[in-house]
């Protein structure tokens, strides 16, 4: 048998280079470990969001995470522990597989440190989220077309008082024919003229009144199939003492409230649009400009204010024509008579034009409740309705239209960007909560408890392979405790 002996030396510098040796490879496992943990973490945090509320994304396109998982109540110890969950199941265990896995860590916290809600900051998540949509959906060219032509409706909301016209001009034929009549001689001698019918087939003055009996609103819409879908929101978002995210919410920027704008106009349903299945309200957008409970109740509210534009666009347009006003001043004073005051025919004529007008508004807003167009400015040519055959104008269908003028969605979308945003977000939400509230499942699902982004903390705490061989073992135990800070966002 050979033997053999090594130097006290030569034991010392082995002893030496297997540390080193040791070391090296501890240290790479160190660094592997973290590297894992971070994959790990950003796993988690994506398994984590992809539980989120099905119905907003497949009828609205807005993804979030419902902290309350079905219930009334917000509950982030439950994210909490589904985060744990998923770090469990994203850790190899060798335990399991039954080799050895050089880079096993295991999770011993997962922890949310901030989140944010889509209510916060009076909806500024949903805005932005909701306007990030709308990018991927429409073309920019498009829209910048769109504003041009909206730029010349979205200040004529206020139409004048028609009804307050009406009542002073015939106030003013009552007291001339009174100072006519007291003006007549008693002694016999040759009597004033009267005061001269009205040479038409037709007394505008009146005919308003006629309007006003029989109703507007029935004119406008007449037989058309309404929906009779009505909603209760008994806590509206705006008056709702909602739960409060830890994250600092960015304001939505003024491109992103005219992105969210056009979202409203894409996701949700209205007049003449396609019938959405378990919503609501089928007339949502109208919902969110009048916020009424009732699909009728908000179309009507809508029609009046679209005959509020019509009518201030159709005024212009009579008033800056000298064949049309010439035409009103004749009847004005056709009505006011012989004797008539140059100041009683002015007002007259106003009453006139401004019941003109109206009666041109009902028919520009038939056209649009039939899915067609109306001009913003209509030329004398494209004016469907003539002094003396008013009434008989509204007892035609119009099917004039232009090609080139504004649609009912084009007129929604301007009054929708009429609204404040915090009224138009929160008449969103509302009207997500109320929608989702017809489902069963979702029956007590809240707005307030969506979570849009969350930012966690993880740590992760790995175990020696190597760290026999090394001196001073205990120092190595902290390098096994790994620290993750992962922010997502929908």
């Amino acid at each position: 048998m050979k033997q053999g002996s090594v130097t006290i030396f030569f034991s010392l510098l082995l002893l030496l280079l297997c540390s080193l040796f040791f070391s090296m490879v501890e240290t790479l496992r160190i660094f592997e470990m973290r590297l894992e943990s971070k994959s790990v973490t950003r796993t988690v945090t994506a398994n984590a969001f992809s539980e989120y509320q099905p119905y907003l994304w497949e009828n609205y396109g807005i993804l979030a995470l419902d902290a309350g998982y079905g219930g009334p109540d917000m509950d982030i110890a439950h994210v909490e522990k589904r985060l744990s969950d998923f770090a469990w199941a994203n850790c190899s265990d060798s335990k399991e597989t039954g080799g050895v896995y050089l880079f096993e860590i295991a999770p011993e916290e997962n922890s949310v440190l901030e989140y944010g809600l889509l209510t916060d900051a009076s909806g500024a998540g949903l805005i932005q989220q909701g306007a990030a949509y709308a990018r991927y959906q429409v073309a920019q060219g498009l829209w910048e077309n769109m504003s041009d032509e909206m730029q010349h409706i979205q200040w004529t909301e206020d139409a004048p008082d028609v009804e307050e016209l009406v009542e002073n001009a015939q106030k003013g034929i009552e007291e001339m024919a009174e100072e006519t009549e007291q003006a007549q001689p008693t002694d016999g001698t040759e009597k004033l003229p009267e005061m001269e019918a009205v040479p038409v087939s037709e007394d505008p003055l009146e005919l308003f009144w006629q309007i006003k009996e029989q109703g507007i609103l029935g004119l406008v819409i007449g037989e058309r199939n309404i929906s009779t879908k009505t909603v209760h929101i008994a806590e509206p978002m705006a008056s709702r003492d909602l739960w409060q995210g830890t994250t600092k919410s960015v304001e939505p920027d003024e491109m992103d409230c005219l992105w969210f704008d056009w979202y409203v106009m894409q996701q949700f349903g209205h007049f003449g649009s396609e019938e959405k299945q378990n919503c609501a309200l089928d007339y949502e957008v109208e919902y969110l400009i009048a916020q009424k409970n009732s699909d009728r109740e908000n179309l009507e509210q809508v029609v009046m204010r679209l005959l509020a534009i019509r009518e201030v666009q159709n005024l212009a347009v009579i008033l800056s024509n000298p064949h049309m006003m010439q035409q009103s001043y004749e009847i004005a004073v056709a009505i006011a008579g012989l004797l008539a005051n140059p100041p009683l025919i002015q007002m007259i004529q106003v009453a006139v034009v401004a019941v003109w007008a109206l009666v041109e508004s009902v028919l520009d807003v038939r056209i649009l409740l039939d899915g067609k167009n109306v001009p913003v400015m209509k030329t004398e040519a494209q004016w469907q309705s003539r002094l003396g055959h008013l009434m008989d104008a509204l007892g035609n269908n119009a099917e004039s239209s232009a090609e080139e003028g504004l649609g009912y969605e084009q007129y929604l979308l301007a009054l929708v960007a009429l609204q404040s945003q915090k009224k138009l977000a929160c008449g969103c939400m509302d009207l997500m909560e109320a929608s989702m509230h017809q489902e069963e499942e979702y029956a007590y699902v809240r707005m307030d408890n969506m979570i849009y982004t969350m930012k966690i903390l993880s740590v992760y705490q790995g175990e020696g392979v190597f760290d026999g061989f090394l001196p001073m073992e205990k120092m190595w135990l902290p390098l096994y405790q790994s620290r993750c800070v992962e922010t997502i966002s929908y």
